[in-house]
């Protein structure tokens, strides 16, 4: 993510501009780091956020309001996909417009 926002800040600096992200989880690695990969951690809950014991996310929350100021202030838009592998055909079908939604 860092990397596309710094590549469009640099090359298309206050021009509209769109990152489409496709992703199949949390992030894993680098300051936006959400969850441990080691399965022993589970993934945070609602709760776990609301009693402060999330253990990436203040570090993530600074990243990701540091990149999304960083995109509002040139005008560029981050589109970001989540899923399964299973549904990546029909998804990139219809983000292309092969299938209408339904």
């Amino acid at each position: 993510m860092a990397i596309a926002v710094g590549l469009l800040e640099n090359l298309r600096l206050q021009t509209a501009a769109r990152i489409m992200c496709f992703m199949s989880g949390p992030c894993t690695r680098g300051p936006g780091k959400v969850v441990e990969t080691p399965k022993k951690e589970n993934m945070r809950m609602h709760f776990d956020l609301e009693k402060d014991n999330a253990k990436h996310v203040k570090q993530a929350l600074k990243f990701y309001d540091m990149l999304s100021a960083k995109c509002s202030s040139n005008g560029h838009i981050v589109d970001l996909f989540a899923g399964t592998w299973y549904c990546w055909p029909l998804l990139i079908l219809f983000v292309f417009g092969c299938i209408p939604f339904a």
